[in-house]
């Protein structure tokens, strides 16, 4: 039987949905974070991170402070990371800076910025402009 994929990846396609809100991943160094939208709206940023325990490390004291983490941004210097596919009918509105590892734009699909804001893209620093292709590297897309 098949047992599915024998990777450390996190794999989610998304299909006919709405989505408002971030995506982070503050566990690049472990595997990809494949996201795949398909007919979909998304609001948000995409983005890697850094976890941490604004509470202090737990112990067994403060066994309580295991699941609490914030996240703050930062792009990662890992091979792996998040990548992205828009299909041909879906939307992203990049919210605030977002950090990739790759990005897959099909024709017919729109990477916008939120109204009265522009968005900008570098990969490896170096200025981008994001139409439909494939793109790898380290791209940070921003908004101002």
């Amino acid at each position: 039987p098949d047992m599915g994929p024998s990777h450390d990846d996190v794999e989610a396609r998304f299909i006919g949905c709405e989505l408002k809100g971030d995506f982070i991943d503050s566990m690049s160094e472990k595997g990809d974070f494949i996201l795949d939208f398909q007919g979909c709206t998304v609001e948000g940023a995409i983005y890697t991170g850094v976890a941490y325990h604004p509470l202090g490390e737990p112990e067994e004291a403060k066994w309580w402070l295991i699941g609490t983490v914030d996240h703050s941004l930062a792009p990662n210097d890992n091979e792996t990371g998040i990548r992205v596919t828009l299909d041909g009918t879906s939307k992203w509105t990049v919210t605030k800076t977002s950090c990739l590892n790759a990005l897959t734009i099909a024709e017919g699909a729109e990477l916008l910025a939120p109204a009265g804001k522009t968005l900008t893209a570098t990969n490896y620093g170096e200025p981008v402009t994001l139409k439909p292709g494939r793109y790898e590297g380290k791209l940070l897309i921003t908004i101002s």
